[in-house]
């Protein structure tokens, strides 16, 4: 019998690593080769970086806005010229902080 590992990625929830869960690993787990992601890092997470920190700078900042509703216009205008500008290779209006 083949005895290929099997490979599961993980985040950083405490049931990960619980001890209920370590405890079935060690009876059950030989086959499992358990990779942690890193903890939550908005830098390394591309929409984070490119969409709601720019989104961010140019709509949620802006104090122009009588209410919620003008806001969430102003945020669905803004990420649908931002999906119009990505498709044709445009750069963002302002650069995320």
């Amino acid at each position: 019998m083949d005895k290929k590992a099997i490979h599961v990625i993980l985040d950083n929830y405490t049931i990960h690593s619980s001890r209920q869960t370590r405890l079935w690993l060690e009876e059950f787990g030989q086959k499992f080769r358990l990779h942690f992601l890193p903890p939550y890092c908005p830098d390394d997470n591309r929409i984070e970086r490119k969409v709601w920190r720019e989104m961010h700078a140019n709509v949620t900042v802006n104090h122009r806005c009588r209410g919620i509703e003008e806001r969430m216009n102003e945020v669905v205008y803004y990420l649908m010229s931002h999906n119009r500008r990505a498709k044709l290779g445009v750069r963002e209006l302002r650069p995320a902080i």
